[in-house]
């Protein structure tokens, strides 16, 4: 298929097509309309809200009822909405103290790192990172991790079936308190990240990677965008195989070494999908994440299943992270964004997402617990007239993948009905859509590979493929290389045909090039 026109301009497009930024136009091209103001470097404008205080057009500084505007580098504030501040750490890896406690950083204790994994004991062959508990186990048969991975040494915790080892160590399970009749077990807060790295989507997302100076890369990237016309290959080459770690490295060295940002000079040597697939690459996976946020929910409507896969299945650590990103970026809190896009009980679901209390997937599945859950999701569905929709998505999006899991075979053993069905017949609209996102992600305890492969395909199925949820959501699987094997191998099974020869069908030139580096 040859590509699409480019789109006039940013909010016409739904997320592809990527122009070239035109004279006055912000990072990334974006145009505002009349009366909006102008954007913020690497952001977008802010409709109906004024200018920060200090910027042109806007208040002093010191304007009363405005809060001090942050100096560059400096984390954001609280999200102006009615959670207050974020419960995980500051950026520098550190929980703030508590009002009136002693204003000291408090240091994680030896050993500690995300979401209770032992730490690191050295870089992983290949310069690849194994994915954190409770991510894809590979079926029998399919991808195999290298020899010597994932094994733990004897005597130590298992994992559940169907989890991986964290990386260089073992599992060690979390600490909770017996769940209480009728309550859910004790959440965890955000954890210190582990030696600054942060993980998300499976994946570190920054430190210093192993064993990778961007020198060379950066030289080979002025090379193919210098003088007349663009060598594609080159830059699918150099930026396809990267991992997170590398990426944010790249683009950190490439902006100090030449004074131009690297998206900026990819939205400028390259168009269409193939531009946005590059440049989702070197956003990372949480900036693209951030901006895919916001893509969401800017301008007229809402691109309701976007919102679903960036938002939903999150883990806490992740939600945190995403908030905060989201308000470094753009200046504006995420809850009050996605609040005054949606309405009503659909508002109320994603207001208890966004408050990021899911049980972490490393807890014991609590057996008393999926019995009362169950009988609770039949009382208020198909057990009394009308749908108590608020119960209901209580349950489902608070409890862990494994909890889910459980509750879906339970509940199809005592009323001879599957969970899914039964959503389907109780709720519409955006909602529904939303409920079987979190109730397919735990159908088959698989990490969600098998929902995932379903996604991916529907980009593709029917007259014209939806080029710009077959890029996103590629470039979202790929980072986690062992859990996308997963859902390589799902597709497979289920539409017995590899996912690389049917993306090749649907797509045509530089972005056929890079769709297929991605999937490998």
């Amino acid at each position: 298929m040859s590509y699409p026109p480019p789109p006039n301009n940013y909010q016409n497009a739904d997320y592809g097509g990527y122009p070239a930024p035109a004279p006055g136009a912000g990072a990334g091209g974006f145009q505002p309309m009349p009366g909006m103001n102008a954007p913020q470097p690497g952001g977008y404008p802010s409709p109906n809200y004024p200018p920060p205080p200090g910027a042109p057009g806007g208040p002093p500084s010191n304007s009363p009822g405005y809060a001090p505007t942050p100096s560059y580098g400096a984390p954001p504030g609280p999200p102006p909405s009615g959670y207050g501040a974020p419960t995980g750490p500051s950026p520098s890896g550190y929980y703030a103290p508590p009002p009136g406690a002693p204003q000291a950083p408090y240091m994680p204790p030896p050993g500690s790192a995300p979401s209770g994994y032992a730490p690191p004991t050295g870089p992983p062959p290949g310069g690849q990172y194994q994915p954190p508990p409770g991510q894809y186990q590979p079926p029998p048969g399919q991808y195999q991790p290298p020899p010597g991975q994932y094994q733990p040494p004897p005597g130590q915790y298992q994992p559940p079936p169907g989890q991986y080892m964290p990386p260089g160590g073992s599992l060690m399970p979390q600490q909770h308190m017996p769940p209480q009749h009728g309550m859910p077990p004790q959440q965890g807060g955000m954890p210190p990240q582990q030696g600054g790295v942060q993980y998300f989507l499976g994946v570190p997302i920054a430190g210093q990677p192993m064993n990778y100076d961007p020198k060379a890369n950066i030289e080979k990237i002025r090379k193919a965008t210098k003088g007349f016309g663009t060598d594609e290959t080159a830059l699918i080459n150099v930026i396809s195989p990267l991992d997170a770690m590398q990426v944010d490295e790249l683009r950190k060295k490439f902006q100090a070494e030449t004074g131009k940002g690297l998206i900026q000079v990819l939205e400028k040597e390259t168009g269409s999908y193939f531009c946005m697939g590059l440049t989702g690459i070197i956003h990372g996976p949480l900036g693209w994440d951030a901006d895919l946020a916001r893509e969401a929910v800017f301008g007229a409507g809402t691109k309701e299943t976007l919102l679903n896969e960036i938002l939903l299945g999150r883990t806490n650590e992740e939600m945190e992270l995403l908030k905060r990103e989201y308000q470094k970026r753009f200046n504006r809190s995420l809850e009050r964004d996605v609040k005054g896009d949606l309405s009503m009980k659909t508002e109320r679901l994603f207001t208890m997402v966004l408050a990021a209390q899911r049980t972490h997937d490393s807890a014991p599945v609590d057996q008393n617990l999926v019995m009362a859950d169950v009988e609770t999701l039949y009382k208020a569905g198909p057990g009394k007239i009308g749908t108590d929709e608020i119960e209901i998505c209580k349950i489902l999006t608070n409890r862990s993948t494994p909890h889910m899991h459980a509750i879906i075979s339970v509940y199809h053993q005592k009323y001879k009905q599957t969970l899914t069905k039964m959503i389907k017949k109780e709720f519409s609209g955006h909602m529904k859509e939303a409920l079987l996102y979190i109730v397919e992600g735990a159908k088959k305890n698989d990490g969600g590979a098998h929902r995932d492969a379903k996604y991916l395909e529907k980009a593709m199925a029917g007259m014209g493929t939806k080029d710009e949820q077959l890029v996103y959501r590629l470039v979202r699987a790929h980072w986690n290389r062992a859990r996308f094997e997963g859902v390589k191998a799902a597709y497979q099974t289920k539409y017995k045909k590899s996912l690389a020869s049917r993306v090749k069908g649907e797509t045509s030139g530089d972005y056929r090039k890079l769709m297929l580096a991605i999937i490998g």
